[in-house]
């Protein structure tokens, strides 16, 4: 169950950045945060309790963190900059 759990939460959370990065709101933003923390913490808990491997498990965990990190950074400076007007 965690796993199809891990697996949902990751895929929300990229549909999330997408959003936010063409339309950048606090809450969206704040929300896409969770969902990332919360699929890390999911991934390195399968990791650590189904030994699998962690060399596998870190590229995709970097390749995701990347993908979703395209999203937030641009909306995340979008914001700053919005805020300072």
């Amino acid at each position: 169950m965690i796993i199809v759990s891990h697996i949902i939460i990751a895929l929300i959370s990229v549909i999330l950045s997408a959003l936010v990065f063409f339309k950048p709101k606090k809450s969206t933003l704040y929300t896409t945060y969770i969902l990332t923390a919360l699929t890390l913490i999911s991934g390195a808990y399968l990791v650590a309790t189904t030994h699998a491997s962690m060399t596998a498990a870190c590229i995709t965990g970097i390749v995701y963190i990347s993908i979703v990190l395209i999203g937030l950074v641009p909306a995340h400076n979008k914001l700053k900059v919005n805020s300072k007007i």
